[in-house]
């Protein structure tokens, strides 16, 4: 696999070399996770593609769907990424079964599962296998696995935190904080210094906010093409975050409501 990006990258030198440091001490797992739209999957990506032709890269992002249709859909990237012919045709029922017949012990392997929360959060019994896979097989490979999470709270529910199947199992764990002001500046030449700035007062560090409306001059055009236009980029994004962590949102959609309208006290039962 070949990754190639377009967009411009910044920053994040120290995971970047966090990811290096864990691939010379393979084999090994590393986490990667922070809200969504930090940029996990750009890291991700930017890392795959410093890698030497002679590593087998797999890339696989999980989906919000059935243990079974995940593990055909990595089966499937195995399969083209390591000429394994066949090995999608084959029935896996679990994680580990998947991954020790495919990595051979003698070939410098990564296999990267982006967003492998929202696998966890529908088969939480995938989390247990990729355990017995780290316990026990991929000891004895040259392959660095690397997931990476959205659903903070299921990752540290399920992955990170102490009790969870893979807490202290990493090499490595990440965590993608925001974008310092000055790396923010970089995605926004296109604007003074104080719009720039007051962009970063509206969306933080969050590198996809500034990415998908860099080509916006003004901040008042800015406003518009992200939130008030009927192609707004982001109109819907603050119902993606909540209904992706929280099972029952309603009451997050109401305390923002409150303070929206300038409630700054804890809401009271009529």
């Amino acid at each position: 696999m070949r990754v190639t990006s377009t967009q411009e990258f910044v920053d994040r030198e120290e995971e970047l070399k966090a990811l290096n440091e864990a691939w010379l001490r393979r084999p090994g797992l590393v986490i990667i996770y922070g809200r969504r739209r930090i940029g996990k999957t750009r890291l991700l990506m930017e890392w795959l593609r410093s890698l030497g032709r002679e590593v087998k890269v797999t890339y696989y992002q999980a989906v919000p769907a059935r243990h079974e249709v995940n593990l055909r859909g990595l089966a499937k990237a195995i399969e083209d990424s390591l000429g394994l012919t066949g090995l999608s045709k084959a029935s896996f029922e679990e994680l580990d079964t998947l991954l020790g017949v495919s990595l051979r012990r003698d070939v410098d392997a990564v296999i990267a599962i982006d967003e492998f929360t929202y696998w966890a959060r529908g088969a939480p019994r995938v989390v247990g296998e990729l355990q017995r896979f780290v316990d026990h097989v991929l000891p004895t490979t040259k392959a660095l696995i690397v997931v990476t999470g959205s659903l903070v709270g299921v990752m540290h529910r399920e992955v990170l935190g102490g009790g969870a199947p893979l807490y202290g199992r990493s090499l490595a764990r990440i965590r993608l904080r925001e974008l310092k002001p000055k790396h923010v500046l970089e995605l926004r030449e296109g604007m003074g210094l104080e719009e720039a700035f007051l962009t970063y007062v509206m969306f933080g560090g969050i590198p996809h906010y500034h990415v998908v409306t860099s080509w916006c001059g003004s901040v008042e055009e800015l406003l518009w093409e992200a939130f008030f236009s009927p192609r707004a980029v982001l109109r819907d994004e603050p119902h993606f975050i909540l209904r992706e962590e929280f099972r029952d949102p309603a009451t997050y959609y109401g305390i923002l409501q409150a303070i929206a309208r300038g409630a700054d006290t804890p809401l009271k039962n009529s």
